[in-house]
């Protein structure tokens, strides 16, 4: 999720549609229930920013997000590509690449 508020859901039409409404409809199509669990990641780097894992619970399909506060548009745990001063800093608290590996791995397709 791109700059923690929003996202582009349609690369033709452009639409920003806020993360949290984004969720908020895969929590239904995935019948998720309205609760979830927050739990923060480790701060494993003075980077300053932070990062917590949001799971939704009672899913027919499992659904969860990361959110970094203090980042910007930058992929987490990758490589700082232009100034910070520019496109902001790289969260290095988690490998973004390693948490999409994990959560396919611990969610195969039946």
């Amino acid at each position: 999720m791109y700059r923690g508020a929003v996202r582009w859901i349609s690369r033709v039409a452009r639409v920003p549609v806020p993360v949290d409404a984004s969720m908020e409809g895969w929590r239904v199509r995935n019948g998720c229930s309205a609760a979830f669990t927050d739990t923060p990641l480790d701060d494993a780097q003075a980077d300053d920013t932070r990062a917590t894992r949001r799971t939704r619970t009672g899913c027919a399909a499992a659904l969860e997000r990361i959110r970094v506060e203090g980042g910007s548009h930058t992929w987490p745990g990758g490589n700082q590509y232009l100034e910070a001063s520019d496109v902001g800093r790289v969260a290095r608290d988690f490998r973004a690449s390693d948490e999409v590996v994990r959560f396919f791995d611990a969610h195969p397709r039946p």
